[in-house]
């Protein structure tokens, strides 16, 4: 995204796609994405990309996403987890509607669609930016956004230590799955702390 015409028909498109609420919430992303990006120096295009099209296949079906990953994947093997919570399926099927449909072939742009749900080992800074920036976007009101957003502000990797700490304590006391990404991403980030 080189220039705000490009951003301006991204949005567009995007609005056409989404529910107002999901839109609402887009924006609020990407606005905060921004933010961080020239906070960090991460480019500030590829961002609002990654962040506008993150949602994009948010309120499929799943048996819709899991058709779009197989069109584009067609060996793709779905883990029990992700079988389980079919939610997580639509930041995978949200990278092949950017590819497919926005002509996105820009690896960081899609992993921080892929990512921006469950984190995952080996992100970027573009990627933690995304991941970040969904959960402490303006309009979210669950508990301990206003200190992740705090933390956001300090240091990019103790905001997604403390997202990933209260996004596993929630699974965990909800018996819910936890997918290994997530927990290789808060291992990752740990490891690195103490070197």
């Amino acid at each position: 995204m080189d220039s705000t015409d490009s951003k301006a028909e991204t949005q567009k498109r995007v609005r056409e796609l989404l529910s107002r609420e999901r839109y609402e919430h887009t924006l609020g992303v990407c606005d905060t994405a921004e933010s961080l990006a020239r906070q960090y120096g991460c480019d500030v295009g590829k961002v609002a990309k990654s962040a506008l099209l993150h949602d994009i296949a948010r309120d499929f079906s799943q048996d819709d996403m899991q058709c779009l990953i197989r069109q584009d994947e067609p060996d793709a093997v779905f883990s029990e987890t992700f079988l389980h919570e079919p939610l997580l399926l639509h930041a995978r099927a949200g990278a092949v509607v950017a590819r497919n449909q926005f002509g996105i072939d820009d690896r960081d742009i899609l992993r921080g669609i892929e990512l921006h749900t469950t984190g995952g080992p080996g992100m970027g800074l573009l990627e933690r930016i995304i991941f970040v920036a969904d959960f402490i976007e303006p309009g979210r009101t669950m508990r301990g956004v206003k200190k992740a957003g705090q933390l956001a502000r300090e240091n990019l990797d103790a905001a997604m230590l403390y997202i990933l700490k209260l996004v596993l304590n929630y699974l965990l006391d909800g018996e819910r799955c936890i997918l290994t990404e997530s927990i290789d991403a808060y291992n990752e980030i740990i490891l690195n702390r103490e070197n």
